[in-house]
C-alpha cells in the first residue's frame, strides 16, 4: 500500500478515536446515572414527568448515544473502503485481538444485520421523540395562535420558526442516517454468520481456470446450499456451471471489491500462486471467508526448504536434504551424497522444478539450470535431497487449524510418456482411490505426517486452514513426505470430485470458518480415473488455437465427465488454449473399469492436434490385479 492511503487510514482512525473515547465516557456516565437512581425515586417522579421531558431523556439516553456512535462508525468505514483500498494489516485469528482491532483500530465490522439494527435504533428513537413531544408542540402552537396580537418577532421565531426547524432537523437527521446505511449496504464488505449460512443460499467466488477448478465448480454447483457461483478467470467448461467475471486475481483490492459488490460469502482459491501471494490474508482483512491458507502457511508449498526445515523440527519422516543459495555448495553436497539424487527449485515452478537425477552429471546440470534462471525466482534457492525408493501416492486432508478431516487418496502420472517415462509434467492422469494406501497406511500418514504438520504450524503462530495435499513415498519403512501442496491436486481433484458423496460447500465453508469439528466426508465406493489430453509438444512448446469437437459425445456416456483445462472459445468454437487441455474422467466399480470407460470417451473426442497417454492406471491394474 502506498504512503497516501496509509496516511488517509491513519487520519480516519484518529477521527474515530476522537469520536469513540468521549462517547464511551459519556455513555458510561449516562448508564451510571441511571443505575444510581433509587427505584422509589424513579416511581415517585414518574407521575410528574411530562411527555416532553421523557422524550428528551430518550433522545439523550445512552441508547441514543450508542445509535449515533454506530452511525459515525459506519460513515468512517465507508470512508476507509472508498479511500483506502485494503487495510494495512491482515486480520488476526485470535478473537480477542481481532475484536480489539476492530473496535479501536477501525477494522471491518459492519454486517447486514448490524446495519439493519442501527437503522431500527434510529427509527425507534425518532418515532418516540415525535410521538412524545407532539402534544407539547401542538399546545405551543395553540397558545401562539391565541396570542397573535401580543407576538413579537422574537416570540414568533421561538414559537413558530424554531419548532419547524426542529422538525426539519429531525427529518434531515433521519434521512441522513438512512442514506448512510443505504450506502453502507452497497459499499461495505459484509461478514458471514455461520447460523445464517445454514438456512440461506451462499454466493461463492471460485478463483482459477484449470481442470481442477472445473471439477470444483461442477461439484459446488450441485449443492443445495449454493445461491450463486461466480468464477474468475474461468474457462468455457467452468462457464457451464458458474457466471464468469472479468477480474485480475493478482489484484487483491479488485477481488475484495468484487466480493463486496456480489456479496460473496465464500471465496474458494484453486491454484497455489494466489495463496502464496497472500490473497486469503487480503480477504481476511475484510472478514470475507476464504478457503485456503494464509501466505505464511502457504509457505508449505511456496518454499520446499521451509517444509523440509519444518519436517526436521517436528520429526516428520522425509528425505535427508540440504538447502543452498550457492551453486558450488549445492554441487559439492550432490557429489558427496552420490546419485541417484533429487534437485528441486525451492519456489513455485508449476510442477516442473524437480529433477530426479540418475547421475551426478545430471544433478549438476539441474543445479546450473536452477541458478541460471530456468525457473525464475523459484530457482534462487535449491533443495538437494535423498532419492526415496518406493511407490508414490497422494493423500488429501482438510484442516481448520485444529481439526483434521481425512479426505481421499489418489495416484497420478507425472511423466509425459507411457510407462512413466520422459520429462515431468503437471500430471498426465490420475485415479482414486490409491490401492497402495491401506487403512493402516492412512492412519500412519495421519499420525506421523499430517497431524504433526498441523500442530507444528499452529505452534509457529501460522495455523494452516485449507487442504493439505501430501505427496508421499511409500517405502519399506512406511510413508515419507516428498512435498506438500496447499491446494487440491490437478489432475487428482477430477476423480476425487466424481467420488465425493458429501456437499462440497459444507466441507469448504466449515474449513474456512473453523467449524470442521464433527464434520465428516462420505465417498462412493466406486473408483474414478482421469486421462489428460494435452497439446502436441507439451511439456515443451505447443501451438494454441486448434479446434476440439466431440466433447458432447464423450459426456454422453454414463459415468463420464470431461473437465476442461486449457480451453478457449474462438468464433464460438472450442479451441485448445494451453498445454493440458482436457481431463476425460470416468467412474467404475474398479480402476480397470474406470480406465476402459475413460478411454472409450477419449476416442469420441476429435482433436488431431492433441495426445494422451494410453496407460493411465497401469500400476494399479498390473501390480495388484484388476481393481
Amino acid at each position: 500500500m502506498s504512503v497516501r492511503p496509509l496516511l488517509t487510514l491513519a487520519v480516519l482512525r484518529l477521527i474515530w478515536l476522537a469520536i469513540l473515547l468521549p462517547s464511551l465516557i459519556r455513555i458510561g456516565y449516562e448508564f451510571t446515572w441511571i443505575l444510581d437512581q433509587p427505584i422509589e425515586s424513579v416511581l415517585q417522579r414518574a407521575d410528574t414527568l411530562d411527555l416532553e421531558q421523557l422524550a428528551l431523556f430518550l433522545m439523550a439516553s445512552p441508547f441514543r448515544l450508542l445509535a449515533q456512535l454506530a452511525l459515525y462508525r459506519i460513515a468512517l468505514e465507508i470512508a476507509v473502503v472508498l479511500l483506502v483500498p485494503t487495510p494495512a494489516e491482515a486480520a488476526s485469528r485470535n478473537w480477542l485481538t481481532r475484536a480489539f482491532r476492530r473496535l479501536f483500530v477501525l477494522g471491518p465490522f459492519s454486517t447486514q444485520r448490524w446495519l439493519q439494527g442501527v437503522w431500527i435504533a434510529f427509527l425507534v428513537t425518532w418515532i418516540a421523540f415525535v410521538i412524545l413531544t407532539a402534544p407539547s408542540r401542538l399546545d405551543a402552537y395553540a397558545r401562539a395562535l391565541g396570542e397573535q396580537g401580543q407576538l413579537s418577532y422574537v416570540s414568533v421565531y421561538a414559537r413558530f420558526v424554531l419548532p419547524v426547524l426542529a422538525i426539519v432537523n429531525d427529518l434531515v437527521e433521519l434521512a441522513l442516517a438512512r442514506g448512510v446505511i443505504e450506502v453502507a449496504t452497497r459499499v461495505l464488505p459484509h461478514g458471514s454468520s455461520t447460523k445464517r449460512k445454514k438456512s440461506l443460499g451462499m454466493n461463492i467466488l471460485l478463483i482459477g481456470s484449470g481442470g481442477r477448478e472445473h471439477a470444483l465448480a461442477w461439484k459446488l454447483a450441485q449443492s443445495p446450499r449454493l445461491a450463486k457461483l461466480y468464477a474468475a478467470p474461468g474457462n468455457p467448461g467452468i462457464a457451464e456451471c458458474a457466471d464468469i467475471v472479468a477480474l485480475d486475481v493478482a489484484d487483491h483490492d479488485a477481488v475484495a471489491r468484487l466480493c463486496r459488490d456480489k456479496q460473496i460469502d465464500l471465496v474458494v482459491v484453486g491454484p497455489e500462486a494466489p495463496l502464496v501471494a497472500g490473497l486469503v490474508d487480503a480477504l481476511a482483512a475484510f472478514d470475507i471467508p476464504a478457503f485456503g491458507p494464509s501466505a505464511a502457511a502457504a509457505a508449505l508449498e511456496g518454499s520446499k526448504g521451509f517444509t523440509k526445515d519444518l519436517c526436521a523440527e517436528a520429526g516428520i519422516p522425509t528425505a535427508a536434504y540440504g538447502r543452498f543459495t550457492d551453486a558450488e555448495a549445492a554441487k559439492a553436497y550432490a557429489r558427496e551424497q552420490g546419485a541417484p539424487i533429487v534437485v528441486k527449485a525451492d519456489g513455485l515452478a508449476a510442477g516442473k522444478g524437480v529433477t530426479v537425477a540418475a547421475t551426478i552429471d545430471e544433478a549438476l546440470a539441474a543445479i546450473d539450470d536452477c541458478f541460471a534462471g530456468a525457473f525464475g525466482e523459484a530457482g534462487a534457492e535449491v533443495v538437494v535431497e535423498e532419492c526415496l525408493v518406493g511407490e508414490e501416492a497422494s493423500f488429501f486432508a482438510l484442516t481448520d487449524g485444529e481439526t483434521v478431516l481425512p479426505l481421499a487418496t489418489a495416484q497420478d502420472h507425472k511423466r509425459v510418456g507411457e510407462g512413466d517415462t520422459g520429462p515431468n509434467t503437471g500430471g498426465m492422469g490420475a485415479y482414486s482411490p490409491a490401492p497402495i494406501m491401506t487403512p493402516e497406511l492412512v492412519e500412519r500418514t495421519l499420525d506421523e505426517i499430517i497431524r504433526p504438520t498441523v500442530k507444528a504450524m499452529r505452534d509457529r503462530g501460522t495455523p494452516f486452514q485449507g487442504v493439505l495435499y501430501a505427496g508421499l513415498m511409500i517405502t519399506d519403512a512406511g510413508p515419507k513426505l516428498i512435498e506438500y501442496n496447499v491446494r487440491f491436486g490437478d489432475p487428482e481433484t477430477q476423480p476425487m470430485m466424481m467420488r465425493l458423496d458429501s456437499d462440497l460447500v459444507d466441507l469448504l465453508y466449515a474449513t474456512a470458518t473453523g467449524g470442521l469439528s464433527g464434520v465428516s466426508a462420505n465417498w462412493r465406493e466406486e473408483s474414478a480415473l482421469t486421462v489428460v489430453m494435452a497439446a502436441q509438444g507439451y511439456p515443451g512448446a505447443y501451438a494454441k488455437g486448434s479446434a476440439i469437437d466431440g466433447i458432447g459425445a464423450a459426456d454422453g456416456l454414463s459415468g463420464v465427465k470431461v473437465f476442461q483445462a486449457g480451453t478457449g472459445l474462438q468464433d464460438g468454437r472450442l479451441v485448445a488454449n494451453g498445454g493440458r487441455v482436457l481431463n476425460v474422467t470416468a467412474t467404475g466399480a474398479t480402476i480397470a473399469e474406470a480406465q476402459a470407460l475413460a478411454y472409450e470417451a477419449v476416442d469420441r473426442i476429435v482433436w488431431p492436434e492433441g495426445f494422451c497417454r494410453r496407460d493411465i492406471g497401469w500400476r494399479a491394474i498390473s501390480d495388484r490385479g484388476v481393481r
